[in-house]
């Protein structure tokens, strides 16, 4: 079974197919890490590949992958002069709640257009306009196969690495995705690095639900060298307020009053995402994932007692190389001992009602 830092090395990808037997045995250990609440990070090395793919001034293309946190990557990337980032939304809420979300200084640059009912046609105009196309990225559906081919000529001349997020699942034909991939001179991974280029090993991939990060390059064209997704330059630097604890200090009553601060703040979605200790692996883009705003002037507020309860010893370090280009301070709040240890006790009491006492 591959660890996250293992499948974020093997997503250099290889022209060369795998054995089945073994890409069944590949998937089998992924089923398992993911009944046991362990799945692989599939988002890095996705990531990564755009990262090195991208560059300032570049055009990228989305299709209806809403307020995604990699469309907010993509605009990232592409930030400068030229660079455009077309956002078609075939659903017009989600149109809305995306050009809401992005109604930002630092994402002009980014091009909503809603396109309900017609989402493979207005793609293919679009693309038919670009003279250049390094990155094209859809969510899957039952749409995805119809609208890639009916942008099938400007792909064609465009030759972009084509990214799909989801599971292959009904009503969205695997058999069909494999075939206009073909006619589009795709060939498909999945984000392991496992080239898929034969048909039974695509539908065995599609079947074992477990891929949710596909790519398809051109046929001959090398494979970028991917760059860590925590290093990209698109990114700009944010401002981080780190509250590790201490815990009954208080750090639950700050974060809520932080939260009701109007713009200013923006603390993650949930409290206590302890993302330094569960997530040691995964990198910046992965982090930033947790907090809703996309507004570089807003202060992330991560609230997580467990960081310094947990006596790692590695934290620090951890935390200086995933936020090494943001700003960060660390706000630790104290309290008075005995108040402290009395509020530990009342928890304890809340905690067991109607189970066994605690025990010393």
């Amino acid at each position: 079974m591959p660890s996250d830092r293992s499948a974020q090395g093997q997503s250099a990808l290889s022209a060369q197919p795998p054995r089945l037997d073994a890409l069944t045995a590949f998937y089998r250990g992924l089923q398992t890490a993911q009944r046991a609440a362990r799945p692989v990070d599939q988002r890095t090395p996705r990531d990564a590949m755009a990262a090195a793919l991208l560059r300032p001034g570049d055009q990228a293309v989305a299709l209806a992958t809403g307020a995604d946190p990699h469309t907010r990557f993509l605009a990232d990337l592409v930030r400068g002069p030229g660079g455009v980032l077309h956002a078609l939304e075939p659903d017009a809420a989600s149109a809305s709640a995306l050009a809401t979300k992005l109604a930002l200084p630092a994402y002009r640059h980014v091009r909503v257009r809603p396109c309900p009912g017609a989402s493979g046609l207005a793609l293919g105009r679009l693309l038919a306009r670009l003279p250049r196309l390094p990155w094209l990225r859809l969510a899957i559906d039952e749409g995805t196969t119809a609208a890639l081919d009916a942008a099938r000529e400007p792909i064609l001349r465009l030759r972009p690495v084509v990214s799909l997020q989801g599971l292959l699942l009904p009503p969205v034909d695997a058999t069909a995705l494999f075939d206009i991939f073909a006619r589009l001179e795709l060939q498909p991974f999945d984000m392991f690095g496992h080239a898929l280029v034969d048909r039974r090993a695509f539908l065995l991939a599609a079947r074992a639900r477990v891929v949710t990060e596909w790519v398809a390059r051109p046929a001959g064209q090398a494979p970028p060298a991917p760059v860590p997704a925590s290093a990209t330059r698109g990114s700009p630097p944010r401002r981080v307020l780190l509250v590790p604890g201490l815990a009954k200090a208080g750090t639950t009553f700050l974060f809520d009053q932080l939260a009701q601060q109007g713009g200013r703040f923006a603390p993650s979605r949930s409290k206590e995402i302890n993302h330094f200790l569960r997530r040691p692996d995964s990198g910046r883009e992965r982090y930033l994932d947790h907090f809703p705003s996309w507004d570089p002037a807003q202060v992330l507020v991560d609230a997580s007692p467990a960081y310094l309860q947990q006596g790692d010893r590695d934290l620090a370090a951890r935390i200086r190389r995933i936020l090494q280009r943001d700003a960060v301070q660390v706000l630790i709040l104290l309290r008075d001992p005995i108040d402290a240890l009395l509020s530990h006790y009342l928890h304890d009491m809340k905690s067991h009602v109607g189970g066994p006492p605690p025990t010393a």
